[in-house]
């Protein structure tokens, strides 16, 4: 153990002494000594209840991101990952699962160019004019004919409005919950595929092209968010 004469003399030898005396020889500067180690204590005890105060914003600010602005943050992230699907035309999981074109864009297709009302004449070498005659003519002015070039190029599930994209929304259930999902009527069976009516007539299947659901690519970049604020907040960044 360290002799407590040789602590003291090293914290009180001066310029002006040659030598320092034996502490036993001077009572005076072991009083100094004690008032000074006190103030050291204090001092130390200040800066303790600092740092506790920093730790205690620290986590009051952690506490509103894990309660609040997490659940939120994640609403926005999966909302617009999920949105890129259908520029990407597929879905992405762990890697891209392109979706089936659409009929209206494949020249082979009877649907080709198909969009309801459109009044476009479709040209003489169209699927649905195989084996005619004579060049297409319409029977009146403005007549409908449900064909346009624009739908040959427009992207799947797309639409002329974009509804379904723009339909995707998020909404919080929970302190462990947040949902992604779509109002619109035929969301469903886009996503999961199935049968449905033509004009309220003939039977046809959609092929799935899902466009939400479980993403591997999705969670690995949610956690990455979620780590990036959280080291944010404890660095005070």
């Amino acid at each position: 153990m360290e002799d407590k004469r040789t602590l003291y003399i090293s914290l009180y030898k001066t310029k002006k002494q040659s030598s320092v005396r034996s502490p036993w020889q001077n009572r005076p500067r072991l009083l100094t000594f004690d008032c000074i180690a006190n103030i050291q204590q204090i001092s130390y005890q200040v800066k303790q209840m600092n740092d506790f105060d920093k730790i205690t914003a620290k986590f009051k600010r952690l506490q509103r991101y894990m309660e609040r602005d997490m659940h939120r943050k994640i609403g926005i992230e999966s909302r617009k990952f999920f949105t890129q699907n259908f520029y990407k035309q597929g879905f992405v999981d762990r890697y891209l699962e392109k979706w089936q074109p659409a009929k209206r864009t494949d020249s082979s297709s009877v649907w080709y160019g198909f969009q309801y009302g459109a009044k476009t004449p479709p040209p003489d070498n169209h699927p649905r004019r195989k084996g005619a005659k004579k060049p297409y003519k319409a029977r009146k002015p403005g007549a409908i004919t449900n064909y346009s070039p624009a739908a040959t190029k427009r992207k799947t599930l797309i639409g002329l409005t974009g509804d379904l994209k723009e339909s995707l929304e998020y909404r919080i259930i929970n302190k462990n919950l947040v949902v992604i999902e779509s109002d619109v009527p035929y969301a469903k069976v886009h996503n999961e595929g199935g049968n449905i009516k033509i004009f309220g007539k003939k039977t046809a299947k959609v092929p799935q092209r899902k466009f939400l659901g479980k993403s591997q690519a999705l969670e690995n970049k949610l956690k990455k968010m979620i780590q990036r604020d959280i080291n944010r907040i404890l660095n005070n960044k």
